[in-house]
């Protein structure tokens, strides 16, 4: 099943970054989301973890079933909803980015994600966005 994005991920620090406001103008715009670009920064903390040896990590991040009730209350995801990132060395950073279409003026929460560690080198650099 999925991981449980409440349980820590020992030797990962994950962050999130966005705006904090969006204007858009809904009626001059009509049927255009207004879009809200968030960037996931993953870092491989292993080698300051007192608990973990250096390691490379493997990374699975996915959008949480939680943003199929966003969608309903107006904000969906565009474009990539996951992302499986392999190798990622001690101390490196990796970035995902990812967009939210807001359909409705409100306030969202657009750091719901499901995040899946693994040890080792997963086989091979770079990362894949689906």
């Amino acid at each position: 099943g999925a991981p449980d994005p409440a349980t820590p991920n020992p030797g990962l620090s994950i962050r999130f970054s966005h705006p904090t406001t969006i204007t858009h103008s809904f009626s001059a715009h009509a049927g255009l989301p207004a879009v809200i670009p968030v960037t996931l920064l993953l870092r491989n903390i292993t080698h300051t973890a007192a608990h973990a040896p250096p390691s490379t990590l493997t990374v699975t991040v996915a959008t949480s079933s939680s943003d199929i009730r966003a969608g309903a209350r107006g904000l969906s995801w565009a474009g990539t909803t996951s992302a499986r990132l392999p190798s990622i060395l001690p101390g490196a950073e990796r970035r995902v980015r990812l967009a939210a279409a807001a359909r409705v003026p409100g306030r969202f929460c657009v750091s719901d994600f499901a995040v899946e560690v693994a040890r080792g080198d997963g086989g091979g650099g770079g990362g894949e966005e689906t």
